[in-house]
């Protein structure tokens, strides 16, 4: 399954890439470090942080989050991700799952009227 980029979302771990805070944000680093002032339009929020010493006495990392482009849900059922992500070893990223979980009476019924309202296609051949 191929991985796409979750824009924005990071996380901060350990030497032994464990998961110590997700989502690690702007905040997160401003927190961490009250006394010092970031200009992000300047630098990223990877280039601060690995100027901190969280960085460069703990060596913690802040590594991005990434999801699978392709996953689906059938039926009756809708996503639902996952609070935090794990560690993929085989794509060697952290990873923000998934599971379908089913729709309640409301959902159904709403995607019940979406889909017979939905203008179709025809194939004018």
């Amino acid at each position: 399954m191929a991985l796409i980029k979750l824009s924005g979302a990071y996380v901060k771990v350990n030497s032994n890439n464990e998961l110590l805070v997700y989502p690690y944000t702007e905040s997160s680093l401003r927190e961490e470090n009250p006394h010092t002032k970031y200009n992000f339009a300047r630098h990223t929020l990877f280039e601060w942080y690995y100027l901190t010493e969280d960085h460069l006495d703990n060596n913690n990392e802040i590594k991005e989050v990434y999801i699978h482009n392709s996953a689906v849900c059938e039926g009756n059922t809708k996503f639902s991700r996952n609070s935090e992500p794990t560690f993929d070893e085989t794509e060697d990223k952290w990873v923000l799952g998934f599971t379908c979980v089913p729709m309640s009476e409301e959902e159904i019924e709403n995607k019940n009227i979406f889909e017979s309202t939905r203008p179709t296609t025809t194939d004018e051949t």
